[in-house]
């Protein structure tokens, strides 16, 4: 596929996600859902481990980790890549 058709479809994916995230945050009904459901997992699965994964997550999402930077780089320096690639040809 053409790489602006892909990226349309992604761009078109992440935008209905959003919409259905802001949708459904406002809907009382599906918060005790969830609420409901990670009750029910915070009793399944072990302390220990819930306290090690919200601290992964919290790494990973809360603070500017190495690996994040240089992977965009890298995507980026591969993007530049491509498109050059594609006009140069």
């Amino acid at each position: 596929m053409d790489f602006l058709v892909l990226f349309l479809f992604y761009l078109a994916f992440l935008l209905i996600c959003v919409v259905l995230i802001c949708i459904f945050t406002k809907s009382q009904r599906l918060k005790a859902v969830v609420l409901g459901g990670a009750q029910v997992c915070s009793r399944v699965i072990p302390q220990c481990l819930q306290r090690a994964v919200q601290t992964l997550l919290h790494q990973l999402f809360h603070t500017r980790h190495p690996t994040f930077i240089v992977l965009h780089l890298l995507l980026q320096g591969l993007v530049y890549a491509e498109y050059t690639c594609e006009v140069f040809g």
